[in-house]
This record gives structure tokens, C-alpha cells and sequence, in this order.
């Protein structure tokens, strides 16, 4: 309520538990009753302004869940945002794509063809490639941004300090926030994130240290 009240915008991105992929292959429509109790529970008592009812579905998601068919997700985002839209008119749904892979295009133009879809966009980080790899991912993105006609987010820009090192982590970062900032259909770019706790992607060090990127995003500010 400090935060609301002070107009920061809310975003909840719904992410994915232990057994998840046993409750899936037992009853895919009973995990999806099951998700859908989650939403409703955020969406009554977080009141997002904005709400990803899954993170990064063929990424994390196939992680979390194996594969999943592409119906599954189309069935789930719309039950999703018709929850949410019928408990709380003002929360906006969002989808977004992060393995930029033919699935994560499909899914991604599925999307944009949805009304109950009201943002699109990215997660977006180096891959193995480090730089190179991130550069790639940017001009997917902004390939696919050009048929779309909605409000297109930023919704995870991360680096890897332990696997490229601190500068890289920094040097990422401020690409993809100069890269944002020149598309007008990007409106907002979340940095994940603020500390170190199942990744090591933070701005603050687990012993408390920022990190050079705390700098960087400041400075883009």
C-alpha cells in the first residue's frame, strides 16, 4: 500500500513452483484450475496494475513444465485475462517472449491477434553467445514489433555477473535500455533485478554491494 500510494505501478508476473510438472502431466486442466485460483487471488488482493499471468512460457515454462501445447497456453492467457479483466477492469494482461524461438513467435503473434491481451514484449539477456546473442534477440524483437499494434514492454532486462562479469552485466543493461528508448512502441523497461535471490542477475551483491549496473540504471533514469 506505501508503494501504491506513492503511484508506483504494480506488475505481479506469475512464475512456477516444485511439482508443477507433475500436476501438469497428471491433469493439465486441473493445474490450469489451479493457476487460475492464483490469478484470482492476485488480482483480488495485490490489485496489479499489470499481471503476466506466466513467466516467460517457452522458456522458464518449459523449464517448470516440459513441453506444453501451444492450445494449452492460448486456453490459460485467455481464461486469464478474462478473470482478471472481470474481477478488476483497470489491471492490464500482459504476454511476453523470451526464447525467441518459432513457438515463442507463434505465441507472441497469437497475442497480438487477442483482444483480452492488452500489452505485449520481452525478456531479454545474453545467451551463451553473451553480446552478440543479446544484439540478435533485439532485432527479432523489433522485427516482430513492427506488425503489432499494442504497448510493447521490456518486461525482464538482465545480465549474468558471475558468468560474463560485472562490466558485461552493466554493458547489457544499458544496451537494452538504449535500444528501448529508441523504439516508439517500448514504453517501459523493467530491470531484473534488485538483488540476487534464485539467479544471479541482481543489482545488489548478497553482501550488500551494488553492483556497477545499479549505476548504469540510475544513470539511464
Amino acid at each position: 500500500e506505501d508503494l501504491r500510494r506513492d503511484s508506483v505501478l504494480v506488475v505481479a508476473t506469475l512464475g512456477y513452483g516444485r511439482g508443477d510438472d507433475e500436476a501438469y502431466r497428471q491433469s493439465p486442466s486441473g493445474y490450469m484450475a489451479r493457476r487460475l485460483a492464483m490469478v484470482d487471488q492476485i488480482v483480488r488482493r495485490v490489485r496489479a496494475d499489470v499481471l503476466v499471468p506466466a513467466l516467460d512460457p517457452d522458456e522458464a515454462g518449459t523449464r517448470a513444465l516440459g513441453r506444453v501445447k501451444a492450445a494449452w497456453w492460448h486456453d490459460y492467457f485467455e481464461q486469464s485475462a478474462a478473470l482478471a479483466h472481470r474481477l478488476r477492469p483497470r489491471t492490464r494482461v500482459a504476454l511476453n517472449a523470451s526464447s525467441f524461438t518459432p513457438s515463442d513467435s507463434a505465441l507472441y503473434a497469437w497475442g497480438e491477434r487477442q483482444p483480452g491481451i492488452d500489452l505485449l514484449g520481452f525478456s531479454v539477456a545474453p545467451s551463451f553467445g553473451g553480446g552478440a546473442s543479446l544484439e540478435a534477440r533485439l532485432r527479432l524483437a523489433e522485427r516482430w514489433m513492427r506488425r503489432s499494434r499494442k504497448e510493447q514492454w521490456i518486461f525482464s532486462a538482465r545480465g549474468f555477473p558471475r558468468t560474463f562479469g560485472e562490466g558485461n552485466q552493466e554493458r547489457a543493461i544499458w544496451g537494452v535500455v538504449a535500444w528501448a528508448t529508441s523504439q516508439a512502441k517500448v514504453r517501459a523497461v523493467i530491470v531484473d533485478g534488485a538483488g540476487d535471490y534464485d539467479m544471479v542477475v541482481g543489482l545488489r551483491a548478497p553482501g550488500g554491494r551494488l553492483r556497477p549496473a545499479a549505476t548504469t540504471v540510475a544513470r539511464a533514469r
